[in-house]
């Protein structure tokens, strides 16, 4: 019997003929379950079948569906469907008697004609939604985007009736030490500030062993998207910009650095406020030091400079000395901005390049083409104030956050006069 069959006869005939007996003769005695819906693996034949007892339990008319079944030899990968009605209370949710349909991949190894291993990957989180489960007190209500990183729903608070936005540590990371201290950190760091231009956090916990953010519930996009490769006008820079700097100031006056300040990490309101979010690579200065946030968790600099599979993008918006690995202070994080800014003004990156290496040496050694080159009509004080939050050398840099918010704030009023005086 080839491995697909084997598979196959795991699924069609104990799955959905329910011949429990066939599990003995299909699986290794030592057969491990590893399923991202749940901590830990589960061991042998008797676990997979109490496993299966349970799903056919609360869902008596389960039905098991191979949609695609790829692999030759030792690995067999399933694409699946299971479907049924919920009859007997599942996952601390009572029976519903609705009908649910969830979808995932398992990845089978097989040897000597057994089944040694199963890796199950499915979005728990859809099944909850459709028995109208809860995390905790909120319910999951659509999925609004995700990385690797983080799985973003909008969710209500069942308490106080209000929208909000759950964030899920993926269940692969779970186990992640790493992951689950960029996680707490991000949750840590956030709470505690208390500004309108910085996303709120309200709670942390976990529900069947997967982490969770609720937040603030923004409408709006990123200033990725908002930008999206187009110059913004000149108002919208300046009032952008000072509610950046303003956030900016309050979270280094906690004593808490940023780090990936950058587009995507940078949120525009409806109503055309500016929001900063992911604090996941934050980090505390010395001025943190006794003003109740020191148990925040602190990230590495290796961290942020050799996580496996870092997107290009987080590079592009790096200070010269986060380049290098050297320690960073606030300065840090107002290179960023600065980067951000002259995206703002141009629609286009700072620093660009095909490769990681030619940004680096772009941070470290080159100047961006200058603003005015790229907008003739550029307000000259806008464009000596991105120059100077670039400065490669961060004691020629501004200084803080707040000379950069009156700095905008001075040409946003002047310009305001201008237009007063134009009338």
């Amino acid at each position: 019997m080839d491995n697909r069959a084997i598979v196959r006869r795991l699924y069609e005939e104990v799955w959905n003929k329910r011949r429990f007996e066939l599990l003995d003769e299909l699986l290794s005695p030592s057969h491990a379950i590893h399923d991202n819906a749940a901590p830990g693996s589960s061991v042998g034949p008797e676990a997979y079948k109490a496993q299966l007892a349970h799903f056919l339990e609360a869902f008596p008319d389960l039905r098991f569906t191979i949609e695609d079944i790829v692999g030759e030899n030792e690995k067999i990968v399933i694409d699946w469907t299971i479907s049924g009605t919920h009859k007997v209370e599942f996952w601390g949710v009572r029976p519903t008697n609705k009908k649910m349909s969830l979808d995932g991949i398992t990845i089978h190894h097989i040897a000597n004609g057994k089944i040694m291993d199963s890796y199950v990957t499915s979005d728990a989180l859809v099944l909850w939604k459709q028995l109208g489960a809860t995390v905790s007190h909120y319910r999951p209500l659509e999925k609004l985007g995700g990385g690797g990183m983080g799985i973003v729903y909008k969710g209500e608070d069942t308490r106080l009736h209000r929208a909000v936005a759950l964030k899920f540590l993926p269940r692969e990371k779970s186990h992640d030490p790493t992951a689950l201290q960029r996680f707490r950190r991000e949750a840590q760091a956030a709470s505690a500030l208390n500004h309108p231009n910085i996303c709120t956090i309200y709670d942390i916990g976990e529900k069947d062993g997967q982490q969770f953010i609720a937040m603030e519930f923004l409408d709006g996009q990123t200033l990725k998207h908002y930008i999206s490769g187009k110059p913004m006008a000149l108002e919208e820079v300046l009032e952008l910009g000072i509610e950046i700097a303003d956030a900016l100031e309050a979270a280094h006056a906690k004593g808490i650095i940023h780090r990936d300040i950058k587009p995507a990490n940078l949120f525009v309101t409806e109503r055309g406020h500016a929001k900063i979010l992911d604090f996941g690579l934050a980090k505390l200065s010395r001025v943190a030091e006794g003003i109740g946030v020191s148990d925040i968790p602190k990230a590495t600099d290796e961290e942020l400079l050799t996580n496996p599979g870092m997107a290009i993008g987080t590079i592009a918006y790096m200070s010269p000395e986060q380049a290098r690995g050297e320690e960073l202070d606030a300065r840090s994080d107002l290179f960023s901005f600065g980067a951000v800014l002259y995206e703002m003004v141009s629609g286009q990156m700072a620093f660009l390049g095909n490769t990681a290496a030619i940004i680096y040496d772009a941070i470290l050694n080159r100047a961006p083409i200058p603003l005015s080159k790229l907008k003739p009509e550029l307000h000259a004080k806008l464009e000596e104030i991105v120059n100077k939050t670039l400065e490669k050398d961060r004691k020629l840099r501004y200084q803080n956050a707040a000379d950069i918010r009156t700095d905008l704030q001075c040409l946003k009023r002047d310009k305001d006069l201008a237009r007063v005086s134009a009338r």
